[in-house]
């Protein structure tokens, strides 16, 4: 019987480790392009604020880069299989930072989709956070 692999070799494998640590660059696409696309389109107010976000908040975010992977991917590695990772590996106010962020994406358009609330509340829990 194998053993269940680690958080840290699972995001390694996810292309989100960089020198053994979670990449914040990485982490910052994975997660922003996942909000983008939960709704089942890419809106161009989410892209642009999302890259505007991203690059005050991830060092190296790059809006053509980040557009291409939201076009290229259909379902990014999903926000829901991340999180859980993430709590095993980020701290508290790197959680929250996390959060703040797909808050921010999620209300970039205007509006928050159903969905989107829905995958927010299911981040916040396994992330371990409080989210209203």
């Amino acid at each position: 019987m194998s053993e269940r692999p680690s958080a840290r070799e699972t995001l390694a494998e996810m292309g989100l480790m960089k020198n053994g640590e979670p990449d914040p660059l990485e982490i910052g696409y994975a997660f922003g392009a996942g909000m983008v696309v939960v709704d089942g389109r890419i809106d161009p107010d989410e892209l642009f604020y999302t890259t505007k976000l991203g690059a005050e908040l991830f060092p190296g975010f790059d809006g053509a880069e980040f557009e291409a992977r939201c076009r290229r991917t259909p379902t990014p590695p999903t926000i829901g299989q991340l999180a859980p990772l993430l709590a095993e590996t980020l701290d508290e106010a790197q959680r929250t930072q996390l959060l703040d962020f797909l808050v921010a994406v999620s209300q970039s358009d205007g509006e928050v989709a159903d969905a989107e609330r829905a995958l927010l509340r299911s981040v916040a829990q396994d992330l371990g956070l409080a989210f209203d």
